[in-house]
């Protein structure tokens, strides 16, 4: 009999297929929001804003910029905010797996959420995850094999 996977890890391996949308040459990034019962409620991926050049097409200012640097000049919407956005009701999400870990300015918008868990395959900002920690909230690490 087969073994089935775990919700934990289908999520997030959907998020990594959602990745592969991104549109940003310095990071790909997918997003699975959930709710109590396990449906997904929003996904998404980084990326150009709505009617603006993609950043692989023409490269926007930050895009030679290291990772984590110049996020105020770097035109991608990352992928949970992208989610969040397509999410009727915030106050619905029960987890959200991401391909990795939110940077600061996505883990506040994550904390006005009801979200109670995060789970990842790679650490991005852990300052935003001690933050997350110290709101009394959870994370699940599930590095890439």
């Amino acid at each position: 009999m087969a073994t089935r996977p775990s919700r934990r890890s289908t999520f997030l391996k959907l998020a990594h297929v959602l990745s592969e949308q991104s549109t940003c040459i310095r990071r790909a990034v997918g997003c699975i929001l959930v709710d109590k019962y396990h449906h997904i409620i929003g996904s998404g991926y980084n990326g150009a804003a709505c009617g603006l050049s993609h950043c692989i097409d023409t490269l926007c200012k930050g895009a030679h910029l290291k990772s984590g640097e110049g996020l105020h000049i770097c035109e991608a919407i990352h992928a949970e905010q992208n989610a969040l956005m397509q999410c009727a009701d915030v106050n619905k999400i029960i987890a959200c797996y991401t391909t990795a870990s939110p940077c600061m300015h996505c883990m506040k918008m994550l904390l006005n959420t009801s979200c109670e868990l995060l789970v990842f395959s790679e650490v991005y900002d852990s300052n935003a995850l001690d933050m997350w920690m110290a709101s009394g909230r959870n994370y699940s690490y599930l590095g890439e094999d």
